[in-house]
């Protein structure tokens, strides 16, 4: 095993170049990983093949092979190989069978939402609560266009147009969500940017000294930036 890895271990590879291709005849996808040097020409590797790859490829496999968090990894030597995914349908939403529901009690429940009006459905300001509420409203969409009721999809539609331009559109009365957007500080993104920063500064270990009163001040310095970006975009 050791003489398997160790024949390729000091072949550099610089690029991996990954191309697909769609059979528009049945939407299969071809995929392609290319391994290049520097000037572009194949570079012989030992390459780790997911179950994606392996079970969808006809590259010749080693015997070695490594269990991992995504399955089980199988190598092989080479220098590119490929492999096909293929189209299995993607439904946007479930159809409406006939005699599968009471119609009439469906429609009365669209009318309802309808009736209500956008603020009984939509009522807050983070980004968690907003997107389920507009998923709901995308969902009710689908189902009112699939039984006919066209004008209420359509309100719907609208109501989330708005909604989202709300939330990219620079405004006298906007200019606080502007600044929430621009600046990340939006409930769950901000967070996450600061929380895959510092990780990112833990991984690297340029700073294995940081203590919770430097997060936090690293954490203002990297808000102050983003506040920065915004104002001088709004100015421009």
């Amino acid at each position: 095993m050791v003489k398997f890895f160790e024949d390729n271990a000091r072949n550099v590879v610089s690029k991996v170049s990954i191309e697909y291709d769609v059979d528009r005849s049945n939407n299969s996808v071809t995929v392609n990983h290319r391994y290049e040097d520097q000037n572009g020409n194949p570079v012989e590797t030992i390459a780790g093949l997911h179950p994606l790859h392996w079970k969808h490829s006809s590259q010749a496999l080693s015997p070695f092979k490594i269990r991992s968090a995504r399955g089980v990894i199988r190598f092989a030597k080479t220098t590119s190989f490929n492999y096909q995914i293929p189209f299995v349908g993607v439904l946007p939403f479930m159809p409406t069978i006939e005699n599968s529901m009471n119609l009439d009690t469906l429609r009365s429940l669209v009318t309802e939402f309808i009736d209500g009006g956008e603020s009984s459905w939509i009522n807050s300001t983070d980004t968690y609560w907003s997107g389920k509420a507009y998923g709901k409203a995308a969902e009710l969409a689908a189902i009112a266009r699939s039984i006919g009721m066209e004008q209420e999809a359509n309100q719907l539609i609208s109501w989330l147009k708005a909604e989202l331009e709300d939330w990219f559109t620079a405004e006298t009365d906007g200019r606080l969500d502007v600044l929430n957007i621009l600046c990340m500080t939006r409930p769950g993104i901000l967070s996450l940017v600061f929380k895959r920063l510092t990780d990112l500064i833990k991984d690297l270990q340029i700073i294995t000294f940081i203590t919770d009163i430097s997060l936090g001040l690293l954490q203002k310095f990297v808000e102050l930036i983003l506040i920065g970006v915004a104002m001088k975009t709004l100015d421009q």
